[in-house]
């Protein structure tokens, strides 16, 4: 019988446990409602129904930003009380898209840890 492997291995999905990532979601998400200004449903309820379309649109579009550009464009799609013009669609695409450009800022001590 063989022996067992002397190495080991770390592995740690680094989006969200080495950098700050999720603010950049919470920002979009503000911004998002904001464009949106639904005449009857409250922020919370906004969110909740972009919370609904994501969880519906995990398994077939993951996760990431890429993902949540889709959601939010569907979301705008379902909830928007003006007629859909190209100029807004691409507004609420902008919104998404502008996550994967932000800097990264670890978090404390990961520079360290992860040397």
């Amino acid at each position: 019988m063989a022996s067992a492997p002397s190495r080991r291995f770390l592995l740690i999905d680094g989006d969200d446990t080495l950098w700050e990532n999720n603010v950049y979601f919470e920002q979009a998400i503000e911004a998002f409602i904001d464009f949106l200004a639904h005449s009857s449903m409250t922020r919370a309820q906004v969110r909740a129904a972009l919370d609904e379309i994501e969880r519906m649109n995990v398994t077939v579009h993951g996760y990431g930003s890429a993902s949540f550009t889709k959601n939010l464009r569907e979301t705008y799609e379902q909830l928007s009380e003006r007629d859909l013009i190209p100029q807004d669609i691409e507004h609420v695409l902008q919104l998404g898209q502008r996550i994967a450009s932000q800097p990264v800022q670890l978090l404390p001590n990961v520079a360290e840890t992860v040397s």
